[in-house]
């Protein structure tokens, strides 16, 4: 399930790139920054992790809601606090940012 989650975000992230440079920017060769692009990227993955972790929640999501189990072995071993230390075995409820 990440992998599917990776080349979606990519993808997407890709296509968002590019019609930028094609629009907003009218085709001008102008550099990408790797820290622009590598913020990005990072954003768009944790959003989707908060995503995962809100559509866990039974009473507000109740016909399309996620099992927790799907969702802490799809990001298990990706999330950690923010000072790097490893989560609870269930920190689908607790804060957390994707390292």
């Amino acid at each position: 399930k990440f992998f599917r989650i990776l080349v979606s975000e990519a993808a997407f992230l890709i296509w968002k790139l590019r019609c930028e440079r094609r629009i907003v920017r009218e085709n001008k060769p102008e550099l990408r920054y790797r820290r622009g692009v590598a913020g990005r990227w990072r954003g768009a993955m944790d959003k989707r992790l908060q995503h995962d972790r809100l559509m866990t929640g039974k009473v507000r999501f109740r016909p399309r809601v996620m099992k927790e189990r799907i969702v802490l072995d799809t990001w298990n071993g990706l999330v950690f606090q923010q000072d790097g230390e490893k989560l609870p075995d269930n920190w689908i409820r607790t804060a957390g940012g994707l390292v």
